[in-house]
Order: C-alpha cells, then structure tokens, then sequence
C-alpha cells in the first residue's frame, strides 16, 4: 500500500553489535539519503536522543541482498 510519505524511518532493536559499539544509550543510523541524515541529526539534538551515523560502505551491498526483503538486517562477520 503506497502511503503517500516523504521518508519511512525503520528502527528496530536487533543489531546487538550495534549496541556493543555505541553502548545503550546511543541510537546507530544508516542512511545514504545526506538530507534525511541532517534533519536526523537535527531531530536527535532537540530530542536529546542521540544517534551516530554509521557507514553504508557500497562494497557490502552484495552481502545485504535478499530474496524476500529489500536487503538482508544482516551481513558477513565482518561488516
């Protein structure tokens, strides 16, 4: 169903790693979307929610590609 929606943010709490990386009180963001990514931060700063940038390296876009979904919540161990 098409919803008529600029952005579609997903957050979930299944990147353990994630965690193990920023600790608990800092949320990771992945987008390669530059202006989703400053209103975010924007967002974060009034909110005091605090979230990092996290990398999208293209060179692992292979490992993230799904039969089912968009792409695979998960990649090789590394990465």
């Amino acid at each position: 169903k098409e919803l008529d929606c600029s952005s579609i943010i997903e957050l979930s709490t299944l990147t353990g790693a994630c965690m193990v990386a920023l600790g608990k009180g800092v949320s990771g963001v992945w987008t390669d979307d530059e202006d989703l990514a400053a209103d975010l931060t924007d967002i974060s700063k009034v909110t005091e929610e605090k979230a990092w940038r996290m990398p999208m390296e293209k060179s692992y876009n292979k490992e993230l590609e799904s039969k089912i979904a968009d792409i695979k919540n998960i990649g090789g161990r590394y990465g």
